[in-house]
């Protein structure tokens, strides 16, 4: 059994993350300062007074502090509740002062964010604006700190369009964006100073001069993207094809610098530093050093959630060697989380976070025991069934979450791992060389240079490879978040079990497995008898689906932007249990018919409801109206109301995204003028119909 008075970073740990989540869970106004002054007051008089009595009651009381310091820091950080916060002084355009806050992105525009600091109504404003240059000469000179001023339409960022699509509000919600602006050619200048930390502006210096070494060397353009992803943490050349043959084979998290690379460089640390002796001077010195390498490796990387978490834990690990000799995984773990959450809380809702959290947790307790499911006498398969148990204990944490947000299983995972973790440390290594040798032995760095480049050529080749293998990933799965919690409330008491052989907590998991399994089934039923139309939010197009029990049926524009159409729809068919389509193409020459419903142009019937499709068609007016039960407008129509009055009899009117913005705001006007029910999708989001 865990000894809860040997991980006490466990137990400050929980409250401060329930108050943390019933802040984002359940927002309620600020806790006046008061109440911390009372709880703080009991609480130095219960133990100023220490009694055995006392005990249960100090307890609950820190517990609730803890609970509410949890919630208080939380929505303090949230930047919104500031009163000098930009977004409660903002007019139609806006000239304002900011300096670039992290390291600008160049793609199509050059994208960064701004640190606020000036606003036309007010001198001193504050908070985070996501600014997207026009692409030009001066706007890729942009640098980390750098002050500019800048005239711009300030937008919110809006909320997701599509339903169960990824939503990018919410995931910029938790780093404090909430509005973005486009800034174009000849509406921004650079300001005289620079901003920021001159610590982390010569790191950011220092890690584009390596990534030029890379790129120097590294000849092969996919090399060069897993290479500086893995040794530099930039992921900005990772194509999609190659982002996805990792994902699919469930090493994707290799891309991500992580504990496995912060601890390779404490590793190599360590047998560098036991060369020299013991004092009580020199182990402060070693810990020093070390403690100093780790963050300055984790800050060149891109101080990723990951990488914060790794470095804070290898400190607490690093001081336990050389400074207290006092080490606890569990606690240094907590630990970890803690002071990560006390520098950003919001860093709980990242997915980095929560990813790399759960697989250090899994590794460290259920790997020894999965290791002990076989013996195996020859070394180097020893080896190999200890690499196999790491990623079976990882993906035994992490896959309830990875399949709430990725809704896909690699099955191959622990063959993918033992090619990725033990090359891992090689091209860790052979960069390190490569970046020591090339201002000393050129020469040597050219050597250093084509072995990397030709090993991160073969782990790249061996990772399509395995993606290639047939049966390899399992995608379209679906849970939800209630089941994610289920799946987790099950594993914590298998390991409650385990610990105490103790039937009661064996009985107890099987109870929440059961009402997971539940939970699953009554979704499956309610797919089976579900009826649903679904006109998407997508850009310049028309996307329908129908579905009918766990068939799904498309109408969508000709020619349609395949990667626009699955960002905008699959998660949705996933969640609905749709796993098959059929597509159409809208246009005279399609007739669909189906038992439940029918496409004729331009009319579509589904169940009892009528739906005209008005296009650019030409319409006969008649002399009474057809009677419709909705009318969508796409593909440019250029009909006013009126005409779509008098040539129909309906209920609402819906204008999709393959219209232009001018005519669905001529459309919204002549709609209020008329007394016309509307729906826009460009404002709304998809409409649907169940």
């Amino acid at each position: 059994m865990l000894n809860w008075h040997e991980i006490p970073a466990v137990r400050v740990l929980i409250p401060f993350l329930l108050g943390i989540i019933v802040a984002v869970g359940v927002p309620m106004p600020s806790i006046p300062q008061w109440i911390f002054l009372l709880l703080g007051t009991a609480l130095l008089g219960l133990h100023l007074f220490n009694s055995f009595h006392n005990r249960n009651v100090f307890g609950i009381l820190f517990f609730l502090f803890l609970l509410l310091f949890g919630y208080q820091h939380t929505y303090r950080n949230n930047e919104l509740h500031y009163d000098t916060h930009f977004a409660q002084y903002l007019s139609d355009e806006d000239t304002l002062v900011g300096w670039v806050s992290d390291m600008p992105t160049p793609k199509k525009r050059i994208s960064t964010t701004l640190r606020l600091e000036y606003l036309d109504t007010c001198a001193n404003c504050t908070g985070n604006l996501l600014v997207s240059f026009e692409m030009d000469s001066l706007s890729k000179q942009l640098q980390y700190g750098d002050r500019v001023i800048f005239h711009a339409r300030i937008d919110t960022i809006e909320a997701v369009k599509n339903p169960h699509a990824f939503d990018y509000a919410n995931y910029l919600h938790y780093q404090n964006i909430h509005y973005k602006a486009f800034v174009n050619t000849g509406n921004w200048q650079l300001l005289e100073g620079k901003k920021g930390w001159s610590f982390l502006r010569s790191i950011y210096q220092l890690r584009t001069q390596l990534f030029d070494i890379l790129k120097q060397h590294l000849t092969d353009e996919e090399s060069l993207a897993v290479g500086a992803a893995l040794i530099l943490g930039d992921r900005d050349n990772i194509s999609d094809a190659l982002r996805d043959a990792y994902a699919d084979t469930g090493a994707i998290h290799v891309l991500a610098v992580s504990g496995l690379h912060v601890g390779l460089i404490y590793f190599f640390l360590r047998f560098i530093l036991q060369l020299f002796p013991n004092t009580n001077r020199s182990r402060w010195l070693k810990f020093g050093i070390s403690v100093s390498c780790i963050w300055l490796f984790a800050l060149l990387t891109g101080s990723s959630p990951s990488v914060l978490r790794a470095a804070t834990m290898f400190s607490f690990v690093t001081m336990a060697d050389y400074v207290t000799r006092y080490k606890n995984i569990y606690n240094s773990l907590a630990a970890a989380a803690f002071l990560s959450l006390l520098y950003n809380p919001f860093l709980l809702f990242q997915l980095g976070f929560q990813l790399s959290y759960l697989a250090v947790l899994g590794i460290v307790y259920f790997q020894p025991k999965i290791v002990g499911w076989f013996t195996i006498p020859n070394q180097i398969g020893h080896k190999l069934w200890e690499l196999v148990a790491v990623s079976l204990a990882a993906q035994l944490l992490v896959s309830p979450i990875s399949i709430y947000y990725f809704h896909q299983f690699p099955l191959l995972f622990w063959l993918s791992s033992m090619l990725v973790i033990p090359s891992a440390s090689i091209i860790l290594l052979l960069g390190i060389l490569t970046f020591l040798s090339t201002p000393i032995l050129p020469a040597l760095a050219t050597a250093f240079g084509w072995v990397l480049n030709f090993v991160l050529w073969l782990v790249n080749m061996g990772i399509y490879w395995i993606q290639s293998l047939p049966g390899g990933l399992v995608k379209g799965l679906w849970i939800s978040g209630y089941e994610v919690a289920l799946l987790y409330c099950f594993l914590g008491f298998i390991v409650f079990w385990l610990n105490s052989k103790n039937v009661r907590w064996l009985i107890a998991s099987l109870v929440f497995l059961l009402a997971f399994a539940s939970s699953y089934s009554l979704r499956e039923v309610q797919q089976v008898q579900q009826q649903e139309l679904v006109v998407y939010h997508i850009k310049r197009e028309t996307l329908i689906d129908f579905f009918v029990g766990q068939q799904g049926y498309t109408l969508e524009s000709p020619n349609i932007d395949r990667g626009n159409a699955t960002f905008a729809s699959e998660q949705h068919r996933w969640a609905k249990g749709i796993h098959t389509k059929h597509a159409f193409p809208i246009g005279q020459d399609t007739l669909v018919e189906h038992p439940n419903w029918f496409y004729e142009p331009p009319f579509i019937q589904f169940f009892d409801k009528r739906i005209a499709l008005i296009g650019q068609q030409d319409f006969k007016p008649t002399d009474t109206p057809l009677h419709v039960d909705y009318v969508l407008i796409h593909d440019k129509s250029k009909l006013h109301m009126e005409e779509v009055q008098a040539l129909f009899e309906f209920e609402l009117v819906i204008f999709d995204m393959s219209n232009y913005e001018s005519q669905r705001a001529n459309w919204r006007k002549e709609c209020e003028a008329l007394g016309i029910a509307y729906y826009d999708i460009a404002k709304s989001g998809a409409w649907i119909l169940e």
